[in-house]
């Protein structure tokens, strides 16, 4: 059986379809030091399309639940990362579940959580908060130590226009289950809020929003601005003047506000094969230029090898507000 269960797992980490899709980093955040990423969600499916997504939209809108492979699957991907990372002494505080698509459309998530537990790490969970009405996925979610839950709008017309949901949801169902959610969980709750110019920028609808977060049991909310490529080249940040004015207004009205507009470049350690990390990253987090170059530079790559993976199709790269960035050609 021991024999067994080592070919078996050699077996699926020689997979490299799926080692470069389903986990990769750790990548650095503010709110939570060394991040491991999972992407749980391998199809790119989502119950929104957000205009602003920076992972180049859903391959499919959807409301179902399903799965894309087996707990025990994830676990070996995971086990076998943590090892490369400690021997490349590389520090990870969280692993976080922050798919191309919706987290908690896997219906294995609370399975996931509970097995990865056993390597020491506290879990998180970045959700579009469309399915909170689902008792099932309320129970999935309790499982994860923190959980970030995405509200943009409480206006239903704004709400249709940015998240550009799935037809089946109902915003005022989204609405009471976020509040019930908030009042039943009893790990760390993050809200997060994309602002986006001329449509929901406005301190009227700053206020609207605040009002409703007011009435959530949180720890932080966050505010932040588009700063990578977007699915629809209109939803751009909204300028400084503003932002200030929301700044000014969220810190007045609301307790536990953070605004995240300026972030510093990001910083990748690369272990294992130099194009599945880099791939990986790129196909959730679109990357500058000159980041790309800085990341690859440790492994002795440069523009030749960024090019020649550029011509076979595996990077593409666009033009941002006047900057170059290249993505994974998913």
């Amino acid at each position: 059986m021991i024999q067994f269960s080592i070919k078996l797992e050699k077996s699926i980490l020689d997979n490299p379809e799926c080692r470069n899709k389903i986990i990769f980093g750790p990548i650095p955040s503010r709110r939570f030091g060394s991040v491991l990423i999972i992407n749980n969600v391998l199809c790119k499916t989502c119950t929104y399309n957000c205009i602003y997504c920076q992972a180049g939209g859903a391959n499919c809108c959807s409301t179902n639940r399903d799965s894309c492979f087996s707990p025990y699957q994830l676990y070996f991907f995971v086990k076998n990362k943590i090892e490369q990372l400690e021997k490349a002494n590389i520090k990870v505080d969280y692993i976080g579940f922050i798919p191309n698509g919706e987290a908690t459309l896997d219906v294995n998530l609370s399975k996931e959580i509970e097995l990865l537990r056993e390597f020491g790490y506290k879990i998180i969970v970045f959700t579009n908060s469309s399915l909170l009405w689902n008792d099932n996925v309320k129970e999935n979610l309790m499982f994860a130590d923190i959980v970030s839950l995405k509200i943009d709008t409480v206006d239903e017309q704004l709400w249709n226009e940015i998240n550009r949901p799935h037809k089946r949801l109902r915003f005022e169902v989204i609405l009471k289950g976020i509040t019930d959610f908030s009042k039943q969980y009893d790990g760390k709750l993050f809200t997060e809020t994309m602002l986006i110019n001329n449509m929901n920028d406005s301190i009227e609808e700053v206020s609207q929003l605040c009002e409703f977060l007011k009435e959530l049991k949180r720890d932080t909310s966050y505010f932040s601005v588009p700063i990578r490529p977007t699915v629809k080249d209109y939803a751009l940040a909204p300028n400084c003047t503003v932002l200030e004015k929301i700044k000014e207004y969220t810190e007045q009205n609301l307790k536990n506000v953070k605004m995240l507009c300026c972030p510093n470049t990001p910083c990748f350690p690369m272990v294992g094969d130099t194009t599945e990390q880099l791939l990986g990253i790129l196909s959730m987090h679109p990357m500058k230029e000159e980041e790309v170059l800085d990341l690859v530079s440790a492994k002795g790559w440069g523009i030749q090898q960024i090019t020649e993976l550029e011509n076979k199709g595996l990077l593409l790269k666009k033009s941002y507000c006047g900057q170059n960035f290249y993505s994974h050609n998913n």
